[in-house]
């Protein structure tokens, strides 16, 4: 598969130089990895412009790539139209890789960088059967759900390293999330901090 993946990207790196981004160049690629390792790949099979155009949609429905208040954006018949695809087959592919890999508006792992913050759903955790926004939590439960693997940073830290950046005046506005709290808080093992 390693032939149909760089035919691939190839197609794919062309569209993204000309209308997105690095962002979505690497996102979309990853995408194309993950389905060539699959076995069987459906991209096995098929012209590479097809699913190349399916890639591209597929990415881009899941981060509003067709709203034209984001940066970039672009809309489906211009993706179609730049890989000679048409819109019907385009779309067939693109919700069958969207169905394959779970490529939605609210996947962690399919969203670009930028928009992690934007991206209500990478922070729902389970905390005692309620569900929380962890940037709400203290920076102990932020860091026992980093632990687990159900948050891709630590919020708190972030924002502090963001102040550190900016200098006092912004460090003094600090959220209080980031010290942490003297209540007792489920330890990374018992199982009390979930995924939503």
């Amino acid at each position: 598969m390693q032939e149909r993946f760089e035919s691939l990207c190839e197609a794919t790196d062309a569209f993204c130089d000309l209308h997105l981004n690095g962002e979505y160049r690497q996102l979309i690629r990853e995408l194309l990895a993950a389905l060539c390792r699959k076995r069987p790949s459906p991209l096995a099979g098929g012209k590479v412009t097809t699913w190349a155009a399916a890639a591209v949609h597929a990415i881009g429905t899941a981060n509003f790539l067709f709203d034209k208040t984001q940066t970039p954006h672009c809309k489906s018949p211009q993706i179609f139209a730049f890989f000679g695809v048409s819109a019907s087959n385009g779309q067939t592919r693109s919700k069958q890789l969207r169905d394959l890999m779970g490529v939605d508006c609210f996947s962690p792992k399919w969203t670009l960088p930028s928009r992690m913050d934007a991206n209500p759903m990478v922070w729902m955790v389970e905390v005692d059967g309620f569900i929380r926004d962890v940037r709400n939590l203290p920076l102990q439960l932020q860091e026992i759900a980093l632990a687990k693997g159900l948050i891709p940073y630590i919020p708190a830290l972030k924002e502090s390293s963001r102040a550190t950046e900016q200098g006092p005046e912004t460090r003094a506005q600090e959220p209080e999330a980031t010290t942490p709290s003297p209540s007792p808080s489920p330890s990374p093992d018992d199982g009390q901090l979930g995924l939503f």
